[in-house]
């Protein structure tokens, strides 16, 4: 009772033992009742508990061994097909072997990639592109990104932008691709080397050629530094981004590029790389200014292929 009480457990369902809680929860409404019962009381009391439990109708887990003899195993397979209830058993030292047998998988192969996690509070890869679809399905435009420069391989970036490139072939729904320099300071993986200014030009160079479904390839200055990203523009991107106010993300990591860019920066930047600055809207199209400064779009997305 004590126990149950440090759990938070309401006095009217902190039961003393097992056969309370099979009397105080079978005179509950249906709908009112514990989900299911678990067992992990010792070994030999598991029989008695799951026939009892099982045959109030009740969904049982059950912790290894779950009877002591082939009679009552016969026995509760009768008791749960007659009642119709959900029941399990927990082998919890399977693992050990199993641990085994997937390393022995894994080397020679049968079971293919194993990627480790290190973002956890992510949707995967698969449900991305599909959510990107239903998006592109319903008449929406939308950017692509990839971090680079952690743990990942080259193959697993080039399988990241083929599969970007499929979808776009199906839907024509990306507008832009933006690599991301992944930056390790301040996070569990802060024992990595920042990416160098060559990877970075590499990568903006593959996607551009590798994505050439693709309208925009944005050098984030951001994350690229002001710098590579004007290098950037004569290596495959169209796009260094804009002005920005206070970014807040890649800085709370502790990036020191600066948090914002004046106008007059950006167009002396773009300018001395051989390029035209335009200003555009989300969607890329060409926005122009009257002498008031009021701003006109050119309602054709423009794309540069």
């Amino acid at each position: 009772i004590a126990s149950g009480r440090d759990l938070g457990l309401a006095d009217d369902r902190n039961y003393s033992c097992w056969q309370a809680m099979l009397e105080g929860e079978s005179a509950r409404d249906p709908g009112d009742r514990i989900d299911f019962v678990t067992i992990v009381t010792p070994n030999d009391s598991h029989f008695a508990i799951a026939r009892a439990f099982a045959d109030a109708g009740f969904h049982v887990v059950c912790d290894k061994p779950m009877v002591n003899t082939v009679q009552e195993a016969e026995e509760l397979v009768r008791i749960v097909d007659a009642r119709g209830g959900v029941f399990c058993v927990t082998y919890n030292y399977t693992g050990y072997p199993m641990v085994k047998q997937a390393r022995d998988l894994v080397a020679s192969g049968e079971i293919g990639d194993v990627r480790k996690v290190i973002c956890d509070h992510k949707t995967s890869g698969q449900l991305w592109l599909q959510i990107a679809r239903t998006a592109h399905e319903l008449g929406l435009h939308s950017n692509a990104t990839m971090l680079y420069g952690h743990i990942e391989t080259e193959e697993e970036r080039v399988d990241h932008l083929l599969k970007l490139r499929a979808l776009q072939d199906e839907t024509r729904g990306f507008v832009c691709f933006i690599p991301l320099a992944f930056h390790p300071e301040n996070t569990a993986l802060s024992h990595l080397p920042k990416p160098t200014g060559f990877l970075d030009l590499k990568n903006i160079a593959a996607s551009r050629l590798l994505l050439d479904n693709f309208p925009h390839i944005k050098a984030y200055w951001i994350m690229l530094t002001p710098r590579i990203a004007q290098v950037a523009l004569r290596f495959g991107a169209d796009d260094i981004d804009g002005t920005v106010v206070e970014e807040k993300i890649y800085h709370d990591a502790g990036a020191t590029t600066a948090q914002g860019l004046r106008r007059s920066e950006l167009l002396r930047l773009i300018r001395e790389a051989g390029r035209e600055p335009v200003e555009r809207d989300t969607l890329y199209r060409a926005v122009t200014r009257t002498a008031d400064g009021q701003a006109r779009i050119d309602t054709t997305l423009t794309v540069n292929v």
